[in-house]
Parts: structure tokens; C-alpha cells; sequence
């Protein structure tokens, strides 16, 4: 069995912090918003349900079950490209937050990055 433990979040500095109850909500928001096609999927899937109830009776339903699968596919597929745009929005650093992160870098590794030349020499 899969254990989760509690969302966190990359703040300014690069230290993982909780995720707050209204920010997780809001984080949930736009999913919804961003794919209509969300609520249509328990749709297909209920239509597929009571179509494969009646394909042994039926066997020219067959077709109309592979229509409805790959339509649910190709949902399922924007749902989760919208699903990894949001992650991946969330990982881009920031305008202005560089010196920040190097600060803390330092702070964290106790290293004077002045004592290493950059220039490759």
C-alpha cells in the first residue's frame, strides 16, 4: 500500500515547505478550469460501463467501445499535459529570486563562492 505524506512546496530560499489547506485548494482550482474535458470523463466512463454490459448480447458495439476509449485517451492525456504544465510552472525559478537562492546556498554549504574562479581557469 502507497503512504502519502503531506504536500510541500520549494520556497524562494530552495527549502521544501508545507503546503498551506488554501493553497492546496487553489492548486486544485485550475486544474478544473484549465481542462473542461474533466467532467467529461466520468461520462465516458459510465457510457463504456453500460456499453461492455451489453456488447455480449450485442458485438457490433465493439466498435462504439473502441470510439469511446480512445476518446477517453485522449482526454485523460490533455488532463494530465495540463496536470505536468502546472508542476512544471511551479519549479521555474522565479524573477528576482537568483541572489536569494544563492544566499541560501551559501548559507547552507557555509562555501565563499568568491574563492572559486568561474572562469574555468
Amino acid at each position: 500500500m502507497k503512504s502519502y505524506s503531506s504536500p510541500t512546496k520549494v520556497s524562494a530560499l530552495g527549502t521544501a515547505e508545507p503546503v498551506t489547506r488554501s493553497e492546496a485548494v487553489a492548486d486544485k482550482i485550475p486544474v478544473a478550469s484549465a481542462s473542461p474535458s474533466s467532467s467529461e470523463i466520468p461520462t465516458l466512463y459510465s457510457e463504456i460501463r453500460e456499453l461492455v454490459a451489453r456488447s455480449p448480447r450485442e458485438p457490433e458495439l465493439r466498435a462504439e467501445i473502441d470510439r469511446k476509449i480512445q476518446q477517453l485517451r485522449v482526454l485523460q492525456e490533455a488532463e494530465a499535459d495540463a496536470l505536468e504544465r502546472r508542476f512544471e510552472e511551479r519549479l521555474r525559478l522565479r524573477s528576482g529570486t537568483g541572489w536569494a537562492h544563492l544566499q541560501r546556498l551559501k548559507e547552507l554549504t557555509s562555501i565563499d563562492p568568491s574563492r572559486f574562479s568561474w572562469t574555468g581557469t
